[in-house]
């Protein structure tokens, strides 16, 4: 054990960073016609998303009194490795490594959007997004990498028109 240990992933090969450029649109089912209405919305996108990939490197404990911290990328190989870890390095190392995948992505959402007056209004908005690559994302040593991506969310906000 190391008193200046911090947290990180065991078997994390690389950082996954998306880019993502689409169009879209949005569809109104139902229009707010009154103060007490709710509009009803589609929302859709789809486009190209970039994997950006940073390799994942690990402060390593030293062995002697050198003042320079030492950094090593996560070895599959060496069993013993976890014993020397301090924890995740800055996220500066190993940045010039950085490589990519292409692939593609959309997202579709549902929202619900309310407000006493046309220019104040709240929102809540359901959806989903889906990336896939064309070949599995590498993140991890021992997990079985995935090639598409599947995430919900819920987006909640207030709002104020010009």
């Amino acid at each position: 054990d190391h008193k200046d240990s911090r947290s990180y992933v065991f078997g994390k090969l690389n950082n996954c960073y998306l880019l993502k450029g689409s169009f879209g649109g949005k569809s109104v089912l139902a229009d707010k016609n009154n103060e007490k209405a709710i509009r009803i919305s589609v929302n859709y996108t789809a486009g190209a998303v970039l994997c950006l990939l940073k390799p994942a490197y690990f402060e390593i404990a030293k062995d002697n009194n050198e003042n320079t911290p030492q950094y090593q990328k996560f070895n599959a190989v060496d069993d013993k490795q976890h014993t020397n870890i301090i924890g995740k390095a800055p996220i500066e190392i190993g940045i010039t490594e950085m490589g990519g995948i292409m692939g593609l992505g959309g997202k579709t959402s549902l929202s619900f959007e309310m407000g006493k007056t046309p220019l104040n209004f709240y929102f809540i908005e359901l959806g989903a997004t889906i990336d896939a690559f064309p070949v599995a994302v590498p993140i991890f040593a021992y997990e079985n990498n995935q090639r598409i991506f599947v995430n919900l969310f819920v987006a909640v906000g207030l709002g104020k028109r010009n």
